[in-house]
């Protein structure tokens, strides 16, 4: 952290010509009579901030006299000028365009192409000072970003436009004067704020840019208009750094010289786009900002943020790990171009092997959300193909239909880029994902989620599906090569191949649409897949499109079928809670516990801590448990084949094939019994409470093992074999019983309280 405090003290005539600007005669003394937010040390970190920034971008809170406006992440793309020099993206920009074509400089150790990437901005009165706080998504260097704070008065509309003063080209109707923050300093208007008894902080740690200025130099008091923006800062010409039509090492492109030299406009709601950019580009590009503003009272009442209305949002939350850089450079922020992970997965129009990459590797990460005016009973995940975003959905209208008809709420997961096929930390930052929205939205039932992919994004559903069988009800796969196998090297890397764990989705109703001319994923990808599926007997749908639909069509607005069909295939899909037979297969190869605790894929509703027994095969050393309660009696899942027959999306028509699940399915004897197959497995628990067993009655445990094996059963401490085989033991531990098979066996166990 560097502290920059200028001097306090003025002169009588500095005094006196700053009170000729300042609010009517007597409201410096009703002013100090408000409430006001908490003392504030000018130190760059925000532990002496006490208001919770809202998780909603373009939203705002007040708290004691503090406000603060949460911004849209990864938004920083400036004026759309046709240059086309926003490469900061990476490859993928004719997919997912910008809103604007700004382009940082190359040099990644100064701006990570991220550094005028606004996250929040704080304001707070503090006796007879106004404090301010401008926290960015990225900061690696204290003097790389400028921030500005227009100030007018309050609520008034059009006024004479004021230029941003040092360069910004920039100019905002009705200001009267222009906080400028660098972070190794600051002006108000054209001074320094030596001038004015100012002082200013920077801290790397928070990426946060302090500064305090007295009130009566606002001429407005604590309740004014502001306009924010940011841009790069350029410490020798002490002014914004101009823009030029290329970037260099040291300079943005994507520009001129006379373009606005903001990147980012703060103060914003209701923006759409692929990032969440549009009303800002247009803004920008029409040069006039003016609906770009907040009107702030730090004398108001405390306002929590609004509720989320129908329509569509971005959300934000902050992951529990970061993609490591490996280049000096800390985590927070930055767009990486491309972070490699351990696996790649090969696509045949290609001819190559597409290396899985982390393109946003910080700790705050944003998901869209589209929120129905029909009301929310249920959730459906949307996963963005390879090339696209989260906002992608903003774009989409056919989405509205599909969350109007199904009443589902729709969350879309950014997941740190567009290459990552929901592995190793782009999977991490897809269960945040989820936990925030099922936190978010309470109403919408758990047993009804649903995931829907398109491409990768449906290559993406398909991994979730088969590794969190517990979690969606349905997972519907649009033009995504599920039998596409993924890389497997020798050395034991990679992420693993989905269609081997096709077992665990006996309860997940699975969706999968795939046109037969399919370009990029060709339709004979989808025969592993929808083979396994066929031959477990499990639940799926599979919509060949035929008449000359492509890969593309069905992401386009123009040709993608009717999404209502898939809302209404999947609305009534409902996964148990405590389903009678799970069966669970993994692979530890595939977990990732260097990166969280939730990449061990070892559990799935009453089945835990599932450990592998011989795992010299690699990523396809696969154990597995199967097992059935008798515990609450009911139905163990059932299929059967469904008549071919044709059908129209709207666009195109389609032969539906697949397997229908039957109710009521196979029935099951309530008694106070189960039955355990452990395959390469070396040790499991079984939940026995949520089994709908009891360890105060005789229990028959009917058990098959390949080999030794640990069944521990949880709350049954205390029973006693009755009978048994030699192979098996039973001993307690702690409040669990623990059933030791020393070798390959079959036994039935009767176990007694």
């Amino acid at each position: 952290m560097k502290r920059h405090r200028y001097a306090r003290g003025l002169s009588v005539a500095v005094l006196t010509a700053l009170l000729s600007l300042s609010s009517p005669a007597g409201a410096e003394a009703e002013a100090d009579a408000r409430p006001t937010g908490t003392a504030k040390t000018v130190d760059g970190k925000l532990h002496d901030w006490n208001t919770t920034a809202p998780k909603t971008a373009g939203a705002s809170a007040l708290a004691d006299g503090e406000y603060v406006y949460t911004d849209y992440l990864f938004d920083d793309t400036g004026k759309p000028t046709g240059l086309g020099g926003w490469t900061n993206r990476g490859d993928y920009r004719g997919q997912a365009a910008t809103g604007g074509d700004y382009a940082y400089p190359t040099d990644p150790k100064r701006c990570a192409h991220n550094c005028a990437d606004l996250r929040e901005v704080r304001l707070s009165q503090d006796g007879d000072r106004l404090h301010v706080a401008v926290t960015l998504n990225t900061m690696l260097v204290e003097d790389a970003t400028v921030a500005a704070l227009a100030i007018g008065p309050y609520g008034q509309d059009g006024g004479t436009p004021r230029a941003w003063p040092l360069g910004a080209n920039l100019s905002t109707p009705g200001t009267q004067h222009v906080l400028t923050l660098w972070g190794s300093g600051g002006a108000f208007d054209q001074s320094d704020l030596s001038e004015v008894g100012g002082e200013v902080a920077v801290d790397l740690g928070s990426n946060t840019i302090e500064a305090s200025v007295p009130l009566s130099a606002l001429g407005t008091g604590p309740k004014f208009r502001a306009y924010l923006g940011t841009g790069l800062w350029d410490p020798a010409a002490r002014s914004w750094q101009a823009l030029q039509a290329s970037n260099t090492t040291t300079k943005p492109g994507g520009g001129a010289a006379g373009d606005p030299r903001v990147f980012n406009l703060g103060f914003r709601a209701g923006e759409k786009g692929h990032w969440f950019d549009n009303q800002q580009a247009a803004a920008l590009k029409s040069g006039d900002v003016s609906a770009l503003h907040a009107d702030i009272d730090l004398t108001a009442p405390d306002r929590e943020p609004p509720a989320l209305q129908p329509g569509f949002h971005q959300r934000i939350f902050t992951s529990s790990a970061t993609v490591p850089r490996g280049d000096g450079l800390p985590s927070e922020g930055v767009v990486a171009n491309g972070v490699r992970g351990r696996g790649n997965v090969y696509v045949p129009n290609y001819g190559t092997w597409v290396p899985t990459e982390f393109h946003f590797v910080g700790s705050h990460l944003p998901y869209a959300v589209y929120v129905p005016d029909s009301g929310i009973d249920r959730m459906t995940m949307v996963l963005h193909g390879g090339y696209y975003t989260h906002g992608t959905m903003t774009l989409q209208t056919q989405f509205i239909e599909m969350a109007e008809q199904g009443r589902t709420v729709l969350v879309a997961p950014f997941a740190r880029g567009v290459t990552n096929f929901a592995t190793d930390y782009a999977h991490l930052a897809m269960l945040e994902t989820y936990d925030d929205a099922r936190a978010t939205f309470p109403t919408a039932d758990p047993e009804r989620t649903a995931l829907w992919g398109y491409s990768m994004g449906g290559l993406s559903a398909n991994r979730l599906s088969v590794l969190h069988p517990d979690l969606f009800a349905s997972s519907v796969q649009w033009e995504a090569a599920s039998g596409m196998e993924e890389d497997k090297p020798a050395g034991g890397t990679g992420n693993g191949y989905p269609v081997d764990l096709a077992d665990n989705t006996a309860w997940t109703n699975t969706l999968i649409r795939h046109c037969e001319a399919d370009n990029v994923a060709p339709y004979s990808l989808l025969k592993p897949w929808t083979d396994r599926l066929e031959a477990l007997k499990h639940p799926y749908r599979l919509w060949t499109l035929s008449g000359g639909c492509d890969h593309l069509n069905l992401a386009s607005p123009e040709t993608a079928p009717d999404l209502g069909l898939d809302a209404e295939a999947t609305e009534q899909a409902r996964i148990p809670d405590n389903p009678p037979h799970v069966r669970f297969k993994t692979s530890e190869e595939w977990w990732r516990p260097d990166i969280s605790p939730r990449l061990v894929f070892n559990s799935a509703w009453w089945v835990d801590d599932v450990r592998v027994r011989d795992t010299s095969a690699g990523l396809t050393a696969y154990g597995t448990v199967d097992a059935l309660t008798q515990g609450h009696g009911g139905y163990d899942q059932r299929t059967e084949a469904l008549p071919e027959r044709e059908g129209s999306t709207g666009t195109y028509p389609y032969t539906e094939t697949g397997r229908a699940p039957q109710q009521p399915g196979t029935p099951i004897e309530k008694a106070n019994a189960f039955t355990a197959t452990l395959t390469n497995v070396s040790s499991a628990t079984l939940d026995r409470d949520r089994m709908g067993l009891s360890a105060g009655e005789p229990l028959t445990a009917t058990l098959e093992s390949d080999g030794a094996a640990t069944l521990r059963l949880t709350g049954a401490a205390g029973m006693t074999a009755e009978s048994g085989c030699s192979a098996v033991s039973v001993r307690s531990q702690g409040d669990d019983l623990l059933i030791d098979m020393a070798r390959s066996s079959q036994c039935t166990l009767r176990l007694a309280p």
